[in-house]
């Protein structure tokens, strides 16, 4: 039986767009989109199948980039409200 990184590299990989693409991203990415939805913590390392919860902490930078959109929104707000100019 092929592994899953054969099969990636036999079907997926060749898709247009994807070739930097690879499993771990994708499980990244959904480790990623659950602590956006406020999944707790514990019950992410579950789902990733982390021996250690604390192995599930380098997911959280998601929240610290939303903040940082938020903020960089909020000035730009605060800046057309105070001037009065389309941002």
């Amino acid at each position: 039986m092929p592994s899953l990184h054969t099969m990636w590299n036999d079907h997926v990989a060749k898709l247009p767009g994807l070739q930097d693409a690879n499993p771990h991203l994708l499980r990244h990415t959904f480790a990623s989109d659950l602590a956006d939805a406020k999944v707790p913590r514990l019950v992410i390392s579950e789902l990733l199948g982390h021996e250690d919860p604390r192995s599930t902490d380098i997911y959280t930078h998601v929240e610290a980039e939303a903040l940082q959109r938020s903020a960089t929104r909020l000035q730009q707000w605060r800046e057309q409200t105070m001037t009065g100019a389309a941002v």
